[in-house]
């Protein structure tokens, strides 16, 4: 399973130590997953600044990075991350707001627009866009903080979005650790996001390749 490493950082230094780290985890051509919360629609605000990441960067060339932006402003936000070198890009579907303008920012920079649905939302609002997107993901937290507990309904909507755009991009985000991980890939999802089971494992590189190994 493709393992998407997430940065969830509460200042610049925090940002820095754990993008550092990861660089030691991950392997070239694998994936770090930063998130950024704005305070309004996350619970709290996190570290999202797109141009101090754009000159860590420099130091992992060789990885590549997804943006997941639970802003109210994502707009705002967005351009500055793919100039950044953002590959993909993640807009949660409950406040996405102009879909040919992100269809067009993916075409311009080359790269992945992805909705997100998070748990209060049923997947069903997902299916307007399977003919313009095809990278979705499954929160099975609420969109914030790290560490929750998985939560099982989000079983059902990977199954029923593998269902209905069997080629998609789908990713599995919050809670994942093995079992939870081997059940999201079970359902259909090829990419699963963690943080806590890799960040607080006394050996995050096993704990990382354990779960890449599912």
């Amino acid at each position: 399973m493709k393992i998407a490493l997430s940065i969830n950082a509460h200042d610049s230094a925090e940002a820095r130590d754990l993008l550092m780290r990861a660089r030691g985890i991950v392997p070239s051509g694998g994936w770090i997953h930063i998130d950024v919360g704005d305070g309004i629609y996350t619970p709290g605000a996190s570290w999202g600044d797109a141009s101090e990441f754009a000159v860590i960067a420099k130091d992992m060339p060789d990885i590549n990075t997804e943006v997941h932006l639970m802003a109210e402003d994502y707009e705002d936000r967005i351009v500055s991350w793919l100039e950044a070198g953002a590959k993909r890009a993640i807009v949660q579907v409950d406040i996405i707001r102009d879909v040919e303008y992100l269809m067009e920012l993916g075409e311009k920079y080359g790269a992945t627009i992805m909705l997100s649905v998070p748990p209060h939302i049923p997947v069903s609002d997902l299916a307007p866009y399977y003919g313009k997107f095809h990278a979705f993901q499954i929160l099975s937290v609420v969109p914030g903080n790290s560490g929750q507990p998985f939560q099982d309904g989000a079983l059902s909507k990977i199954a029923a979005v593998r269902a209905a755009v069997p080629d998609a991009i789908l990713e599995a985000d919050g809670g994942m650790a093995m079992d939870t991980a081997r059940r999201a890939k079970a359902a259909g999802a090829d990419i699963a996001v963690s943080s806590s089971y890799v960040w607080t494992n006394p050996d995050p590189i096993t704990a990382y390749n354990e779960l890449s190994s599912l």
